[in-house]
Formats: C-alpha cells, structure tokens, sequence
C-alpha cells in the first residue's frame, strides 16, 4: 500500500446531520447538528 499525500481538502460538505462528539474526563458527550455545511472554505492555494 503507498501512502498518497492529498493535501488540505474540505471534508464537511452539506449534510442533513452531522453528530459531533467529544470525551471530556473519559465521559463520551455527543450531539447533533441540523443542515452543516461550511460557508467560506479558502484553499490555501
């Protein structure tokens, strides 16, 4: 397998729901989220 170096990518494009979550004092917190997307995404280029 070769490793294929993709660079910075948007990875959240607009979804329904996006669940998030988080393991704050080894205690797993999750939420979600309606209608995510991101508004502005520089490429950087």
């Amino acid at each position: 397998m070769i490793r294929v170096a993709l660079g910075a990518k948007n990875g959240l494009y607009p979804c329904l729901t996006t669940i998030v979550g988080a393991e704050p004092d080894n205690t797993p917190n999750w939420v979600t989220g309606a209608h995510m997307g991101i508004m502005n995404h520089a490429s950087g280029d």
